[in-house]
């Protein structure tokens, strides 16, 4: 168990390193790629990702914060089933 902040916090590169670096270029072209794909997929390929997302993103935070849920467990509970 962490009993640190320092470990949670993220890297921020420093202002000299970033106007040295093709980071933020990246970052930008990162952003209009992702923008581009806004819409890009059928709404039922789009829906099965979303409900496998809400898992997996739920399966994760639960586990940051020391609960063992398990994907199945998840699901029962997104669908009402306690």
């Amino acid at each position: 168990m962490t009993t640190t902040t320092h470990d949670f916090t993220p890297f921020t590169p420093s202002d000299a390193t970033l106007a040295n670096s093709d980071l933020p270029d990246k970052a930008v072209r990162l952003s209009a790629n992702a923008a581009k794909l806004t819409g890009a997929l059928p709404q039922e390929s789009r829906a099965t990702i979303v409900c496998h997302m809400a898992v997996i993103n739920a399966y994760y935070s639960n586990l940051i914060e020391g609960n063992r849920t398990l994907p199945h467990e998840i699901r029962a509970a997104q669908r009402g089933d306690f």
